[in-house]
């Protein structure tokens, strides 16, 4: 064997050890071994097949074993795939391919501890392995360790920089961090290695759209469907997207595609449920967003499982209503629990433990608030349901919004007059409470979050005073507001915001008007009837209507809407020049 053809052989050899073709790679390096007994290389190679694994029984392939999860992997059967990958990791444990299907098909259950550890031993027993560094990052994406997940994607694009799906999980990754930029970049090098990678075009318009570039989010969306027009992701995506720019009917057509393709895609339902809610058809929006429950990513919460039936509406039932979603959510929802009550025999209510004083003093004697349904008895309910699930029964139009919507929260009168007394003791200046960021987890609620900056430009002026209504660490905020702008927000000491939603009611209540984003403090406001003026981005959340300027939820919101993406300069010229007028 000339030179050139040893290297070509080891080449092939190691191709194979690689592929998991263990038997053609050993008889690669024995052949090699056989002419030429001294060579490293071969030793080498086949010494570290051995390690690799084990022998095995009489009768059994160990690329057969390989060949088998692989194909039950592909055709969907993953808790069959877990299940033999388990039993042969423990069979040959010394093989990285079974660690790195076990892996894999953790993932997809969603056992993210067991698929962590999975990879953790494939990439032990080969530190080179490309694939178990990048689906390892995905599991930390799931999990939220984005951080560590990027230096494995970064550690996979080392060892392969032709890694195409490498780069389409950091895009992802940086697009959950709101690095719009350095995603979108990443998407377009994953489509430069591999220009038929549809997954990476739809994640890439996923990006755009993000960044409010809705014409090139819905080119970017057709190029993934010209690679692969069955790919149910990105029909519904650009339905998101073409609802967003106002394209009802398109949505709906995208949505139906998706539906077409995956029957029960819930995220297809769930957006066709938004889409219907914009457009203020309640019904519809109501009985679609119940597939909420069915998504794989839920911003919703758990689903309560219970030996009792979801309540269906019927009268004299001792009922149960449980949280989800956020403590905005809860507050908007709860306001059809006094009817809830009426129909009820007895009513039992799971709220954040934060809402429990106000909702005692708000709502009538007869309902019991927890805040935990598990320490609530089976034996004490007939029936069940979410509380997001409550406009499904009670609201059909908008006349039946109108029941509450004047406001549904109640604070003492004694404690709001004593606190307005303590603020203004002249009482000659208009209090303006105001709310400017949001932690929340949802998709795009940092483009809800306004630059204090931009609030001091435009409100800094007007001669009112401002008592901060903004839940966190808000000193710095405050102190560069006043230092560099000139804009005063008195900050009420001992009084936590964030805890204590009683002293936060107390507090929104004293104020004549409250400032407010999208959040918990503008949801608070509007239920207790205060008059607010709500700065909205330009994808708003649905509940919030199409073009509005009110609100059906609640009749003391003002709505001031982004023209732009991104740009907070017209709603907030136009409430400054709303507030001048009142003072």
């Amino acid at each position: 064997m000339a030179k050139l053809s040893i290297d070509q052989a080891l080449l092939k050899a190691k191709s194979h050890a690689k592929k998991g073709e263990i038997e053609e790679a050993k008889k690669i390096y024995s052949t090699i071994l056989n002419s030429y007994p001294k060579n490293i290389r071969a030793k080498e190679g086949l010494a570290a097949l051995s390690k690799n694994m084990q022998e095995k029984p009489a009768g059994t392939s160990f690329q057969n074993a390989i060949n088998s999860l692989l194909k039950k992997f592909n055709v969907g059967e993953f808790e069959a795939t877990f299940n033999m990958a388990t039993r042969l990791s423990k069979q040959f444990p010394n093989a990285f391919q079974i660690w790195h299907i076990l892996g894999i098909t953790s993932a997809q259950l969603t056992r993210f501890s067991i698929a962590h550890d999975a990879f953790d031993k494939a990439i032990l027993l080969n530190p080179k392995f490309a694939d178990a560094y990048n689906n390892k990052a995905v599991v930390l994406k799931e999990i939220g360790e984005f951080e560590e997940a990027l230096i494995l994607c970064e550690k996979a694009i080392e060892l392969n920089s032709s890694f195409a799906d490498a780069y389409n999980v950091k895009g992802a990754i940086l697009l959950i961090q709101n690095k719009f930029v350095e995603s979108v970049i990443a998407f377009n090098k994953a489509i430069e290695i591999n220009p038929k990678f549809y997954k990476a075009y739809s994640n890439l318009a996923n990006a755009l759209r993000a960044q409010g570039e809705l014409e090139k989010s819905i080119y970017a969306y057709k190029k993934a469907l010209i690679i692969n027009p069955n790919y149910a992701e990105a029909h519904c995506n650009m339905g998101n997207t073409l609802k967003d720019q106002g394209k009802r009917d398109e949505a709906i057509e995208a949505f139906n595609k998706a539906l077409a393709i995956k029957p029960d895609y819930a995220d297809a339902y769930c957006n066709m449920g938004r889409l219907h809610l914009l457009n203020e058809e309640f019904i519809k929006a109501f009985e679609l967003m119940e597939w909420r429950w069915k998504q794989k990513k839920q911003g919703t919460g758990t689903y309560f499982k219970s030996r009792k039936p979801s309540w269906a509406g019927e009268d004299d039932k001792k009922v149960l209503v449980w949280k989800e979603q956020g403590i905005g959510d809860e507050i908007m929802f709860s306001s059809m629990l006094s009817e809830l009550h009426e129909r009820s025999k007895k009513l039992i209510v799971e709220c954040d433990k934060r809402l429990i004083p106000l909702y005692k003093r708000s709502f009538p004697e007869g309902i019991e608030f927890v805040d935990d349904r598990e320490k609530v008895d089976e034996r004490n309910y007939d029936s069940h349901i979410a509380i997001g699930s409550l406009p499904r029964h009670f609201r059909s139009n908008i006349a039946d919004f109108s029941k509450t919507s004047n406001g549904w929260i109640s604070v003492g009168p004694d404690k709001v007059n004593q606190l307005r007394k303590n603020l203004i003791p002249k009482g000659k200046v208009r209090l303006v409470g105001i709310s400017w960021s949001t932690n929340s987890s949802k998709e795009d609620s940092s483009q809800r979050s306004i630059p204090t900056d931009l609030i001091a430009k435009y409100l800094g002026e007007i001669p009112v005073k401002y008592i901060n209504l903004q839940y966190g660490d808000t000193a710095q905020d405050i102190l560069r507001m006043h230092t560099l702008l000139g804009m005063d927000v008195h900050h009420v000491d001992k009084l936590d915001l964030f805890n204590d939603l009683d002293g936060l009611s107390t507090l929104i209540s004293a104020c004549d008007i409250v400032i407010s984003i999208d959040n918990v403090t503008a949801n608070l406001a509007g239920a207790l009837g205060i008059d607010t003026r709500l700065l909205l981005p330009l994808t708003a959340d649905e509940r919030w209507g199409l073009k509005r300027n009110d609100s059906y939820w609640y009749e003391s919101l003002k709505l001031y809407r982004q023209e732009k993406f991104g740009d907070w300069h017209k709603p907030l010229e136009t409430l400054a020049l709303d507030l001048k007028k009142l003072t």
